[in-house]
């Protein structure tokens, strides 16, 4: 899903979190770039698939609602409803290039740009003029993923040099052969541009750094016997830049003398998001926080040599413990491990997302509100920003996919109260539903992840 990071409502953020909503979804029809109205809106969409640039459809088709044939342009609007209210955001204007209708279903292909177009552009102009200036005249405007970056200042040609599109749908291809950049729909009539980046290594500059393109390329600029591909490029003045003792090498294109590829000087691994996803159940939550552009850390149970692991944390021997020791499913064998919790504890409640164990509550010598996790890929612990709404323990714990649930427990009684925890935000609230009669040390059991 591409959009944008503003303007998303909190209800909707929040209803994807949860996992719990109504699911809305309209394709808007334009005859017109320009037009303010559609002119037919599909409200039964059976399929679609939307990347940065590209968007396939299909819906029921209400026939002589209007000629399909003259349709031009289509919005996806997808959200929630929530006691009526539709909470929404919105593609930009995709061009729709291929359309048919089998008389029960319209099948819609649509780019971001339109299939047959002209243009021609100053290429001494910097990327971020020509980029700016391209989107412009299509009806768009440009935003710069890291835009203080240099690079987005870098001379597009060399002089005299003009860039000439017959389909401007062939941009991509153009800068990911060129930069290792690419574009994304931001929804509003925004196209965001961004870059692969070379890592660069602060410790050592010499020292193979690495890129990665579609999980396929590596690049270096000093020789190795490795696999890695070198960057060749020309300058205004016609000399060749590239590595030496390398078999493969990749061609930039021009590169003027003292411009340089995207490298990492925002130090923006600092801002790689971790993406947890289960394999072995598939368990990715819907949410807001992964876009196109952005840098991706994927930590997976796939591969991982502790795989299939349970955890007991905390407790009491003759004293509360902090101590963290496993459990493999495998071999059936257990030891501490290397993490602790940050505070000894005991009559804790247990819950896990696919990426994280949690403890909630438990009893340090007073009654705590704490929630600790323990990261299952590194196997590191710590307490969360959240904390319970009371001080409790000898709840039940369970969870589904998204969130995790502390039922009942002893604060200066027993309690029928429920508390959630919300796995992509990790926050947690009492939630509207009671048990039946207020308990403490029940068991807690679940049907499965829903």
């Amino acid at each position: 899903m591409t959009m944008s990071r503003s303007g998303v409502p909190a209800e909707l953020t929040a209803a994807l979190a949860s996992g719990n909503y109504t699911p809305y979804m309209r394709a808007k029809f334009y005859k017109l770039f320009s037009d303010a109205n559609p002119t037919w809106t599909m409200t039964q969409i059976t399929k679609y698939y939307l990347r940065g640039s590209a968007l396939e459809l299909e819906g029921v088709y209400l026939v002589g609602t209007d000629e399909y044939v003259l349709l031009g342009f289509v919005v996806v609007e997808r959200g929630v409803t929530i006691n009526a209210v539709n909470y929404t955001i919105s593609t930009s204007k995709f061009a729709i290039t291929d359309v048919f209708s089998d008389g029960n279903y319209l099948y819609v292909t649509a780019e971001l740009f339109p299939e047959q177009r002209y243009v021609a552009y100053p290429g001494t102009s910097t990327y971020r003029e020509v980029l700016s200036d391209l989107v412009d005249r299509f009806g768009f405007s440009a935003s710069f993923k890291d835009d203080s970056e240099t690079y987005w200042e870098n001379q597009f040609y060399p002089l005299s040099d003009v860039l000439t599109l017959n389909k401007v749908s062939g941009l991509g291809s153009l800068l990911k052969q060129k930069y290792f950049m690419s574009y994304a729909d931001q929804g509003g009539g925004d196209i965001i541009f961004y870059a692969a980046k070379d890592t660069v290594n602060a410790e050592n500059a010499n020292v193979e750094t690495t890129i990665e393109v579609d999980c396929i390329l590596n690049c270096s600029e000093i020789p190795s016997t490795s696999s890695f591909v070198g960057l060749k490029s020309y300058d205004e003045y016609a000399l060749i830049h590239q590595p030496v003792d390398l078999d493969s090498l990749h061609d930039l294109g021009f590169l003027r003398n003292g411009d340089v590829a995207p490298t990492d000087t925002l130090n923006s691994a600092a801002l790689t998001k971790a993406m947890p996803v289960t394999i072995k159940p598939i368990v990715a939550p819907m949410n807001l926080d992964y876009l196109s552009g952005d840098r991706v850390k994927i930590t997976t149970n796939f591969g991982v040599e502790k795989s299939g692991v349970g955890y007991i944390l905390g407790g009491y021997t003759s004293v509360a413990i902090a101590v963290i020791e496993d459990l493999i499913f495998a071999t059936e064998t257990s030891q501490a491990i290397a993490a602790t919790l940050d505070t000894a504890k005991f009559y804790g409640v247990g819950v896990n997302s696919a990426a994280k164990g949690y403890i909630l509550g438990g009893n340090t010598g007073a009654y705590t509100a704490v929630i600790e996790d323990l990261i299952f890929a590194t196997e590191t612990s710590q307490a969360i920003a959240a904390t319970l709404d009371t001080a409790k323990r000898l709840g039940a714990g369970v969870n589904s996919a998204t969130k995790g649930y502390i039922l009942g427990g002893y604060t200066s009684a027993n309690t029928a109260v429920i508390e959630d925890l919300i796995f992509a935000t990790e926050t947690s609230q009492a939630i509207a539903a009671t048990l039946d009669t207020g308990k403490r040390g029940g068991a807690g059991v679940q049907n499965g992840w829903a």
